[in-house]
C-alpha cells in the first residue's frame, strides 16, 4: 500500500466505521517530511485527524480513524441538540444540507499541484521576457 502512497496526493476511504478523505501536508516548518491528515465534513462540522507518515498506514489505522472521525463528529451534533433544546430554538439545516452538490463544482476547481511540483521562478520570468520581446517586433 505504501507506494501509491508515495506520489498520491489525497484519497478517500471508506469502512464500515465511517468514511473520510485523507491529503497529503508538509510539515509546517518546511524541515519535515510529508504526512497525511484525515477530514470528514458532516452537517456543516468539519472534523481532522492525523494519520501520519505514508510508511505507518495500515487498515487498522485508517479505519481507527474513521471511527476517531465519526465519534467527534457524533459528539458535536450531540452538543448541539442538547443546547438547543435548553434555549428553546430550532437548529436550521447548514446549507450544505440545503443545496445539492454539483458534479460541475470539481470540474471547475483549480487543480492541486502534484506532490512533485518544483517551483522555477527564474524560468518563469525568462519566459515572460521572451513573449515581451515577441510581441515588441510585431
Amino acid at each position: 500500500m505504501v507506494c501509491w502512497l508515495e506520489t498520491a496526493a489525497a484519497f478517500t476511504f471508506e469502512c464500515e466505521a465511517g468514511t473520510f478523505t485523507a491529503h497529503k501536508r508538509r510539515a509546517g516548518n518546511r524541515r519535515g517530511g510529508w504526512y497525511w491528515r484525515a477530514y470528514r465534513r458532516k452537517l456543516g462540522q468539519l472534523a481532522t485527524c492525523y494519520l501520519g507518515v505514508s510508511a505507518n498506514l495500515t487498515l487498522p489505522c485508517l479505519c481507527e480513524a474513521a471511527r476517531r472521525l465519526a465519534a467527534r463528529l457524533e459528539d458535536t451534533s450531540t452538543e448541539k441538540e442538547a443546547s438547543s433544546q435548553e434555549h428553546g430554538s430550532q437548529t436550521l439545516p447548514s446549507p450544505d444540507v440545503l443545496t445539492p452538490v454539483l458534479i460541475l463544482n470539481t470540474k471547475l476547481a483549480v487543480p492541486r499541484l502534484p506532490v512533485q511540483h518544483v517551483s522555477r521562478p527564474r524560468l518563469h520570468t525568462l519566459l515572460d521576457l521572451s513573449l515581451i520581446h515577441k510581441y515588441e517586433r510585431l
